[in-house]
């Protein structure tokens, strides 16, 4: 009877050389396993350093070129107050590892150091810190530099922190406008500061300068001083402002703007005109930071598209006014101008009733859903030839309290913030001035007060 074959070949050297292998796949993950976990503990402290070291330069940011110098001395401080190796090793940077830039959104090398300049800093409120370029980014790996020997291993490797920081921006225009029911405190006495949904003003008119004037807010400080005043002088350093629509000035819990009056206003209305797909030269606006609404329809007291829901057909646009020497404000009693084409009658005046002005909505031309703006097609519906953005003219303004004291320079007290629909162009050859259909307030009276990382 056969017995089992057995193997006369020794076992044992296959052994050896399996637990070899074995050994040295184990040293390798460990290796991977440390070296990675380590070289994740470096990026994560210098990510935390370029953090801090931003927000606290970006606190520092006022427009001037005095700013950018302060703000590159606050990111070098807070960096350096932040460490690697688990405290060893401070982060030390330098002004090289900063720079600046308008938006938070643009490519990394949109952003770049300030010329020592007022006007070359006037639009940088953003800063960047950049980490990649120092020392403390190379990183020596341990268990990894065992296959140096024999399988090409790796002694270092690198890594780094970037954030860019600034304020948050909000959707509001460096222009303010008077509360209409003389309040001198938020909220107002009514509930819309005097304002009527769907009745559009002259917003020139609406505050005690005159027509053609406005107040015009700085739109990254509400610090008073000779500086921030001058700022707002020129029409360059509010232009971009008013071709994007936002404004970054931090405001306290009580908040108050900056204001200066009687500026020339020409250019900066011709900035407004972007919304309808209007570029201007002196304007300066451009269609990818300043895109058109996605419908540029105009809606005037001699447009046909108008007369079709309004009756009898508008023959001029009035607007309210305030008296010239201030609150309380002055109804005009011939106000002829467009209606509702932003917000829909209210319910107590329904399609077909006689508005308190004298205007009648024809409930048979009226759009059967929606308003003459928010329609995509039909006669209330001009599109443009630019890509477009919805909501563009909707002018999101402060509402201030009026008379604002202190001559060319003065703190306003914000009462709330309303959002009015530009029913035409403002830089037109004839009449250059913004008139607007008031369409309710919107958040809250301030602007958050706080900075954020924005990547």
């Amino acid at each position: 009877m056969n017995g089992p074959i057995k193997s006369s070949r020794p076992q044992g050297g296959q052994v050896a050389i399996i637990v070899a292998i074995v050994i040295g796949l184990l040293i390798l993950v460990v290796g991977l396993v440390v070296d990675l976990g380590y070289l994740y503990t470096r990026k994560t402290e210098l990510q935390n350093a370029a953090d801090a070291a931003a927000l606290a330069g970006a606190k520092a940011l006022n427009g001037t070129a005095a700013g950018i110098v302060s703000a590159k001395d606050k990111a070098i401080e807070l960096a350096a107050a932040n460490s690697v190796d688990f405290g060893g090793n401070p982060v030390s940077i330098s002004a090289g590892e900063t720079a600046f830039g308008p938006t938070p959104d643009g490519p990394w090398s949109s952003f770049a150091d300030a010329s020592a300049s007022d006007a070359a800093a006037a639009d940088k409120r953003f800063i960047k810190v950049d980490t990649s370029g120092i020392g403390l980014g190379t990183v020596q790996t341990w268990f990894m530099r065992v296959f140096q020997w024999g399988f090409g291993g790796i002694e270092s490797t690198t890594t780094f922190g970037r954030a860019v920081a600034g304020p948050y921006m909000s959707e509001m225009m460096p222009i303010a406008v008077c509360a209409l029911d003389g309040s001198t405190a938020s909220p107002c006495k009514t509930q819309n500061c005097g304002y009527e949904s769907g009745k559009s003003y002259q917003l020139s008119e609406v505050n005690p300068l005159g027509a053609g004037n406005f107040y015009w807010i700085n739109p990254v400080t509400t610090d008073n001083s000779p500086g921030a005043c001058a700022q707002i002088t020129g029409s360059d350093f509010i232009r971009p402002f008013m071709c994007q629509g936002v404004v970054s000035a931090q405001v306290a819990a009580s908040p108050r703007l900056l204001t200066r009056p009687g500026k020339a206003s020409g250019p900066l209305l011709g900035a407004l005109d972007s919304r309808f797909d209007d570029y201007p030269p002196q304007a300066q606006c451009d269609p990818a930071t300043a895109p058109p609404d996605t419908n540029i329809r105009q809606f005037r007291y001699n447009d046909a598209s108008v007369a079709a829901w309004m009756s009898p057909a508008p023959t001029r646009q009035a607007s309210t006014v305030l008296s010239k020497t201030g609150i309380p404000p002055v109804i005009a009693t011939d106000y002829n101008g467009v209606v509702w084409s932003f917000v829909r009658p209210p319910a107590d005046i329904p399609a077909g009733s006689s508005f308190a002005t004298g205007r009648t909505v024809v409930a048979a031309n009226y759009p059967a859903s929606g308003t003459p703006y928010s329609q995509t097609s039909g006669n209330f519906f001009t599109p443009p030839t630019h890509a477009g953005q919805p909501g563009r003219r909707i002018l999101t303004l402060a509402i201030v309290q009026c008379p604002t004291a202190g001559g060319n320079c003065a703190e306003a007290t914000v009462l709330a913030r309303g959002r009015f629909l530009m029913q035409r162009k403002a830089d037109l050859p004839t009449d250059k001035d913004i008139y607007a259909e008031f369409g309710g307030l919107v958040g809250t009276a301030g602007i958050t007060a706080d900075y954020k990382l924005y990547r």
